[in-house]
C-alpha cells in the first residue's frame, strides 16, 4: 500500500484554494484558538508533519514563533505553503518539504520547540504512525510542546451505514486512509514517548464533527 491516493485527493484540494495569509491570529474555533495559545507560548520553532497549505503554521507565527517547518505529501500543498511564507516575510523563516514520515529520520533530536499533528497520525498507515509519534518525541526539545488531533472514532453501526471499506483490522478506506482506533488506544499509543498534559473535545459546527485534541510535552528518555 502507498499513499498515491491521497497525494492525488489533496494536490487537488489544495490546487482549488487561494493562498492567502490570515490577518488575524483567531482560527475561528475557541478550542483551537486556546490549543495554539499554549503551544506558541515561549516557543521559537515549529515542526508541522501534515502542514497542507501552512495555514497553521501562519497562525502560529501570528502568535510569535519564529523557526516554521512544513512537511506534507502534497506538491501542491507544499508550493502554496512556500508561497505563503515566500510572499509573507513578516511570518518570519519557513521551510517545507514535499514527503512523509522518512524525512523526520534527517532531522537532529532536541532541535524543535514545538510540533503540529492535526488529522494526520490516524491517516497514516500503522507503523507510518508509530514512527511519526517516536521521531516527533525525538525531534523536539526537552519539554518540547506537541498538539496531536485526531478524526472521530467511528462505531461499527457507522462504518456499515456509510459502507466503509475495512482494509484490514481498524485499519479503513474512506476515501483515504483511516487508522480507526478509540480514544483509550491514543493514550496507550502516546504514553511511551509523550505526557498528556490535557485533553479536549474540538467542535466543528459546520460539520456537526467532534476531533479528538491531545496537549502533549514529549518524554526525554528517548
Amino acid at each position: 500500500m502507498d499513499y498515491e491516493t491521497v497525494k492525488a485527493y489533496w494536490n487537488q484540494v489544495f490546487s482549488a484554494e487561494q493562498i492567502l495569509a490570515p490577518r488575524t491570529k483567531g482560527i475561528g474555533n475557541e478550542t483551537l484558538d486556546n490549543a495554539l495559545d499554549w503551544l506558541c507560548e515561549g516557543v521559537e520553532s515549529i515542526l508541522d508533519f501534515g502542514c497542507g497549505n501552512a495555514l497553521t503554521l501562519s497562525l502560529c507565527a501570528l502568535r510569535g514563533t519564529k523557526k516554521h517547518m512544513g512537511i506534507d505529501l502534497s506538491r501542491t500543498g507544499i508550493s502554496h505553503a512556500a508561497q505563503l511564507f515566500g510572499e509573507n516575510p513578516s511570518l518570519g523563516d519557513g521551510t517545507f518539504w514535499e514527503g512523509g514520515v522518512e524525512l523526520l529520520f534527517t532531522l537532529p533530536s532536541n532541535s524543535m520547540d514545538g510540533a503540529i499533528l492535526f488529522n494526520v497520525a490516524d491517516n497514516l498507515l500503522p507503523a507510518d504512525a508509530a514512527l511519526l509519534v517516536k521521531e516527533t518525541a525525538r525531534i523536539l526539545k526537552p519539554g518540547g510542546k506537541a498538539l496531536l488531533k485526531l478524526n472521530p472514532h467511528l462505531a461499527a453501526e457507522q462504518i456499515a451505514a456509510w459502507n466503509i471499506k475495512t482494509i484490514d483490522d481498524d485499519l479503513l478506506d474512506d476515501g483515504l486512509f483511516f487508522w480507526n482506533k478509540d480514544t483509550q488506544f491514543w493514550r496507550t499509543f502516546l504514553a511511551p514517548y509523550y505526557e498528556i498534559v490535557r485533553e479536549a473535545d474540538v467542535y466543528y459546527e459546520e460539520h456537526d464533527q467532534h476531533n479528538r485534541l491531545f496537549l502533549l510535552t514529549a518524554r526525554k528518555t528517548i
